[in-house]
């Protein structure tokens, strides 16, 4: 997620380790600020990523215990 308006300050500054250094600050802050207005599609990516978290987790389980356990861990991984 790039935030275009602490682009431009990026550009204008030459792109200089501070700078770089103030917009992660910035951006940071930004999608802080944009989850806090929006909790719900927080909790929604969170769902979905533990989600597929345990889908891996169990996958890598079956496989281990079918088949072959280096290709779970290789899954896995």
């Amino acid at each position: 997620m790039f935030v275009e308006h602490e682009l431009v300050a990026l550009r204008q500054s030459g792109y200089r380790p501070a700078a770089w250094a103030r917009y992660v600050r910035r951006a940071f802050a930004f999608a802080c600020e944009q989850a806090l207005a929006n909790p719900g599609a927080v909790r929604s990516i969170l769902f979905v990523g533990l989600l597929l978290f345990v889908a891996t987790v169990v996958g890598s389980l079956a496989l281990g215990l079918k088949l072959d356990p280096a290709l779970a861990r290789r899954v896995f991984l």
